[in-house]
């Protein structure tokens, strides 16, 4: 499967608030199933990941998190697989 360009994203901020909390609530049990972590940065990453396998783009406000996301543009995260 390709991967989806940037403009064949929907923005996270174009979706109702209900859909938006659908989707955290979905990727709350899909991260349960990865390594615990307490790192904000890496859970942003996977969050960020795992929307754009949902044909979403997120890009969370720097003022909100408090610090500029780490890493070079377009640089992509790949979570660990999940436990079994």
């Amino acid at each position: 499967m390709a991967l989806a360009t940037l403009e064949q994203l929907r923005d996270w901020n174009q979706l109702s608030s209900k859909d938006q909390l659908e989707l955290r609530i979905e990727f709350g049990h899909y991260l349960d199933e990865l390594p615990p972590t307490c790192a904000l940065n890496l859970k942003l990453d996977y969050f960020r990941s795992w929307l754009a396998d949902q044909g979403i783009h997120y890009q969370a406000p720097a003022s909100r998190l408090g610090f500029t996301p780490a890493g070079p543009a377009g640089a992509a995260v790949v979570p660990p697989a999940p436990r079994r």
